[in-house]
């Protein structure tokens, strides 16, 4: 049932450059939102995320971020074939692209969002829909005119934050948390008031990948009910947390972390 509008807010969709970050924003273009202009940030060199290398490497040193490169290799070994079979059923890649070429909406490249400041502010947005593993900084999210920048995140917060929510609910027999947020952006990871949640059951032949890409899914389908509420209401409900454990942000699991997954259970993968 479509949604009568009051408003017509302005919106701008901070993107990365995947079949997952495509399909939010052919789910906003195909309800009507009004997207005004898209930002896709991509900082990966030659497909590496090196910078996010780099800083782990800072943050948690070489054997750690070694560990944690290699369990990507292996799960890569096992899953990939997978992966790509799962990642095609949920998101329809070329019905997007058509979606997002027959609407033409403005759309500028960079880095970084910060290089692209000066696009968003002459957008003049009232909203800012974000799905992308870019950092949304502070001088986006102070820039005047913007009301509400509305995120997610493929895992229940404050309970999982931060890389593959998914894969840790189930390496701590919280199959119970494994689901999605949609929440307003804050200045911390996976922080923000919660605007909705909701929760997934594994499937058969399922992976943590495709977990959080069903979460995603959901997640965009959620944002556009946020700004159906704003324009409605004038305003996004939303309700801060409470206490957030600095225990609840994850990285990228390790290659023990890894196989002890595979060990713990058989169903996902």
């Amino acid at each position: 049932m479509s949604v009568k509008r009051k408003l017509k807010p302005r919106v701008i969709a901070l993107l990365g450059n995947e079949a997952q970050n495509r399909n939010t924003l052919a789910t906003l273009l195909r309800h009507d939102v009004n997207v005004v202009g898209v930002c896709i940030a991509d900082d990966k060199i030659g497909g590496m995320p090196l910078k996010y290398i780099i800083k782990s490497v800072r943050r948690r040193g070489w054997v750690k971020t070694s560990s944690q490169i290699l369990a990507r290799l292996v799960y890569l070994v096992r899953n990939k074939k997978r992966d790509i079979k799962l990642k095609s059923g949920i998101f329809d890649d070329e019905k997007n692209k058509q979606t997002i070429s027959e609407r033409a909406v403005p759309t500028v490249f960079g880095d970084s969002f910060s290089s692209q400041r000066d696009f968003i502010k002459e957008m003049e947005p009232e909203i800012l829909v974000v799905h992308t593993r870019a950092w949304v900084g502070k001088d986006i999210r102070d820039l005047e005119g913007v009301k509400y920048i509305i995120g997610g995140h493929p895992g229940i917060t404050p309970m999982y934050r931060g890389a593959h929510s998914p894969f840790w609910a189930i390496y701590n027999e919280d199959n119970k948390n494994i689901g999605w947020t949609c929440f307003l952006v804050d200045e911390g990871i996976d922080t923000g008031p919660v605007v909705e949640q909701g929760f997934i059951l594994p499937s058969k032949e399922e992976t943590y990948m495709s977990l959080s890409w069903k979460g995603m899914v959901e997640i965009a389908l959620s944002q556009v009910r946020a700004i159906d509420s704003y324009s409605v209401n004038g305003k996004i409900f939303s309700k801060p947390h409470i206490f957030i454990p600095d225990s609840s942000e994850y990285f990228v699991p390790t290659l023990g972390q890894q196989i002890r997954f595979w060990m713990l259970q058989k169903q996902v993968k």
